[in-house]
Parts: structure tokens; C-alpha cells; sequence
């Protein structure tokens, strides 16, 4: 089985104002908190007779609401945001919630299995535009979209010319190691990465919900 992630990359062209406004977002999200009735509801099917294996489904079940915290690392021109729960099956309603709140756009990656590799480009609650390709498109019922250049860059301001004919690529992994690459962003980022390369990065911030890391070599 290949790698599966996804992760969002917003704009920040005012870092600090972009900063408040994605902390005051986590600080109250909706998934979080609703976390315990979750587990309410669970709770009260285990006396369901028709569900077997009761107490192994729900103790199977919470342990996926128990995630790390979320990594958050400001680059230059963006703030990127990585959680283990994140994916391309939940990308869309995740990236729709995150940029209702903001007043700058967000690009959010995600590979599904090494077979699926997406962007999508979030604006105001709404998919701008995106861009999905992979052999494991019908397999695992995804649709296979172009990405709108004209609109990619009039919404993110970011330079396009060699992105047409990145994506013009076949292989996944030249496409996503491209992207990477042309806008200097990790599209796959955990706590150990850091770990291993501390001398890079400065934390600025740790709560319970998310941690706040500063990129310091770019090169």
C-alpha cells in the first residue's frame, strides 16, 4: 500500500494577520468539539445486539478521533497545515470549512495509495478550481479534473508558466515532487520530519490543538 495525506497550503501575504485568523479557525473547530457527542453515540450502539465485536468497534473507533496535533509551519508566502486525519476523501469538506474562514485562498494536496494525486483550490467556501490524475481514479471512485491555469493564477497570484507543463507530466510522483519543488512547500510533513532536521525550523508556538513551526533555511 502507498502513502496516503493530504495537506493544505494557504496564502499569507500578511502572515501574521493569515496566522490569527487559521489559529482562531482550529481553536474553534467544529470537529473537535464534536468529538464527545461522537463518542456519546457510540457509545449508546454498543447495546445494539446486531453490531458484533462491540467493545473492539468502539474502542477502534475512538482511537481514530485520537489524532496528533495538527503541524503548522510558515514558509515565506504561506502557511501550511498537516494533520494524520487529513486525506483526499475528506480534502473537499475540510478545505470548503478552513477557507470560509479566511481571506485568502487555499491549496490543498493529497496523494490516495501513491494511485491518486489531486490540488484543489479553495476560495470563500467554494473549489475554485483542481486538478486530479492517477491510475487508481475509477478503482477508488475519483474523477479525473484539468486544472484552470488562467484561474489558478488570478486567484493565488503564483506564477503558472512552468506548472502547465508540470502537469502536463504522467507519473505522479514528477508532478507531485514538481509542485513541490516550483512553490517551495512540503506537501507531506509530520513531527518526525522536523525532529530530523531541527536546525531548520523554530517553533513559535505549542497548544493542545496544533503546534507552530518556522521555516529558517530555505536553501
Amino acid at each position: 500500500m502507498g502513502q496516503n495525506y493530504a495537506s493544505f497550503h494557504i496564502i499569507a501575504e500578511n502572515t501574521k494577520e493569515t496566522l490569527k485568523q487559521v489559529e482562531q479557525y482550529f481553536s474553534n473547530d467544529t470537529t473537535s468539539n464534536n468529538k464527545g457527542n461522537i463518542r456519546e453515540s457510540l457509545s449508546e450502539s454498543i447495546y445494539d445486539e446486531s453490531i458484533n465485536n462491540k467493545f473492539s468497534l468502539l474502542h477502534y473507533l475512538q482511537d481514530l478521533f485520537e489524532n496528533t496535533p495538527k503541524l503548522m509551519l510558515i514558509n515565506n508566502k504561506f502557511i501550511s497545515v498537516y494533520d494524520e486525519s487529513y486525506s483526499l476523501e475528506n480534502i473537499e469538506t475540510e478545505g470548503i470549512n478552513l477557507s470560509k474562514y479566511l481571506e485568502t485562498p487555499v491549496i490543498g494536496t493529497g496523494n490516495f495509495d501513491d494511485d491518486v494525486f489531486s490540488i484543489l483550490l479553495f476560495q470563500k467556501g467554494k473549489i475554485i478550481t483542481r486538478y486530479t490524475i492517477g491510475e487508481g481514479l475509477e478503482e477508488n471512485k475519483f474523477r479525473q479534473c484539468n486544472m484552470d491555469l488562467d484561474v489558478f493564477k488570478k486567484v493565488t497570484n503564483l506564477s503558472v508558466e512552468k506548472l502547465d507543463t508540470l502537469l502536463k507530466e504522467e507519473d505522479i510522483y514528477d508532478i507531485e515532487d514538481g509542485f513541490s519543488e516550483l512553490y517551495n512547500i512540503a506537501l507531506d510533513l509530520t513531527y518526525d520530519d522536523l525532529a530530523s532536521f531541527e536546525n531548520k525550523f523554530k517553533k513559535l508556538k505549542e497548544t493542545n490543538s496544533y503546534s507552530i513551526f518556522e521555516l529558517l533555511v530555505t536553501s
